[in-house]
């Protein structure tokens, strides 16, 4: 991703709620603009193109370490568990 652009196509794990329309499960790392317990309408699966029809009420925060720092983070980085016990305690999509 060191040109912006995401790997490839990305799974994100949903639940159907209507025709072409699903509530995601997860928090996609790629896709910007949606978080876990949005509903979205899928409008060219092939391209990736979807549009909201309802928030779900989460905020979703990335951060982007740069190089070996980054493969290393997510085994040495504590996580602010305090803070995320304030708004929930969820942290759901770690890459």
């Amino acid at each position: 991703m060191a040109d912006g652009n995401p790997p490839g196509p990305e799974m994100v794990p949903a639940e159907p709620v209507g025709e072409s329309s699903w509530r995601l499960l997860r928090s996609p790392l790629y896709a910007s603009g949606v978080v876990s317990g949005d509903v979205v309408r899928i409008l060219d699966d092939a391209m990736g193109v979807h549009e909201v029809i309802s928030r779900g009420g989460n905020v979703g925060v990335q951060f982007y370490l740069d190089g070996l720092t980054a493969g290393l983070a997510m085994f040495t980085l504590p996580l602010p568990k305090k803070g995320f016990e304030a708004l929930g305690d969820l942290l759901d999509a770690v890459a």
